[in-house]
């Protein structure tokens, strides 16, 4: 069923790497929303359960930006593709907040304050992610003409600096955020990662075992928390060195993200059943539907606080994992079904748009004259003209429904 080998069609664990990402960026939201709430105790089951799943899933939004260098740095940014993401963006910022308008659970009231912060999603950054990706979007052209016209060893050192400048220095300043990355949440950052993703695909990094790479990284994490935790009770300012190695734009994470994108690039997997290759790939293309679905400002109190609430089930450990799986799955799962149908509903749409256009056969002209006597047949046959009402029906099934009701 499953082929692993080197090839030059689509490679499945790019596809399989979005998915894993996307699942991991759950996980960080069910950390900070669902976990982080909660007043844990240090060193208890739960304690490393969060340690782990943040020192592992912190890789996620590195992961993504650098897929998109990795493949748009020698490709032409569409309009109609940013066009759609923006429409796509659009719709889950604004329907969402109208649907909880109209949930009476929900409790959200309906203010044309919010509205209008909903319908402006980039510029009230209700998504922070996308605010950064789309702008990027825009600098794509020229980065990649600014990236073509640098020699290889022009590349490295323009590299090296961006790297000690916005990732190494910022991860021991124990003084503040003074290049203005603020901790990897920024355009700037993204800049750094396009640029490391761009370097990659023009000049391939040597085949090392990455995912150990990937691997040691992370549990240097788990390690450096877990020791700075014990210490901060006689030196509480301990605490800021694992802060300042969590950011996204630490030297850690950093190493830690390279490391785990660079194992699906030289893996290259290529799936040779069509049908679940196809499905990976689909799934890894809706993904994104399920960040916008949970991270909406206005649902993430509601599905925290009031569904999930992690925070009343830490006395029980195996319930609390059974239930922050459980969550996990269902958002992602909820997240993808609701794209799924959007995005059904977007093409059915586009489709008969292109259809209208369409020039009409004779046969679908003889098919429409035909509708068109019947349905005006019916509309004699079953319902009478009124002076005082237009269109009273003529024959009724009972009191309450006219005959015309069944061909409608």
């Amino acid at each position: 069923m499953y082929s692993l080998k080197s090839t030059d069609e689509r490679n499945n664990a790019i596809d399989i790497l979005k998915i894993l990402s996307m699942v991991m960026v759950v996980l960080l939201h069910l950390r900070q929303y669902g976990i982080y709430k909660a007043e844990v105790e240090l060193h208890t089951p739960i304690y490393w359960m969060a340690l782990l799943v943040r020192s592992f899933s912190v890789v996620a939004v590195n992961c993504f930006v650098l897929i998109s260098g990795y493949f748009l740095c020698d490709q032409v940014v569409k309009k109609r593709k940013l066009l759609s993401q923006w429409i796509q963006v659009e719709m889950y910022s604004v329907g969402i907040y109208l649907v909880l308008c109209i949930i009476p659970k929900a409790e959200v009231a309906f203010s044309a304050k919010t509205l209008v912060r909903q319908m402006l999603p980039i510029l009230t950054d209700q998504y922070w992610f996308f605010t950064c990706y789309i702008l990027l979007m825009l600098l794509v052209p020229f980065l990649n003409k600014f990236i073509n016209a640098l020699s290889q060893a022009e590349f490295q050192k323009c590299l090296a600096l961006l790297l000690v400048l916005f990732s190494v220095i910022p991860t021991i300043n124990v003084f503040g955020d003074s290049f203005g990355t603020n901790g990897g949440y920024s355009l700037l950052w993204f800049i750094v990662l396009y640029s490391i993703a761009a370097y990659v695909r023009r000049y391939p990094l040597k085949n090392r075992k990455y995912g150990l790479g990937y691997l040691l990284c992370c549990m240097a994490l788990v390690v450096l928390k877990g020791l700075c935790d014990y210490f901060a009770v006689k030196i509480p300012a301990i605490n800021v060195l694992p802060n300042l190695a969590f950011t996204y734009n630490s030297v850690f994470v950093l190493f830690a993200s390279v490391c785990l994108f660079e194992t699906a690039v030289q893996t290259r997997w290529h799936i040779t059943n069509k049908t679940v290759g196809k499905m990976i790939s689909r799934i890894a293309r809706l993904s994104f539907g399920v960040y916008l679905l949970h991270e909406n400002s206005q649902i993430r109190d509601i599905l925290w606080d009031k569904w999930i609430r992690l925070s009343e089930y830490t006395n029980d450990f195996s319930i609390f994992i059974i239930r922050a799986i459980g969550a996990v799955c269902v958002i992602f799962m909820a997240g993808i079904l609701l794209e799924w149908i959007r995005e059904v509903g977007i093409s059915k749409v586009f489709v008969e748009y292109k259809v209208k256009k369409m020039e009409l056969t004779r046969k679908d002209i003889k098919m429409t004259q035909g509708l068109a006597i019947l349905t005006m047949v019916s509309l004699h046959l079953f319902c009478r003209l009124g002076t005082d009402v237009y269109g009273t029906p003529l024959l009724w099934l009972n009191s309450t429904t006219p005959a015309v009701y069944i061909l409608g």
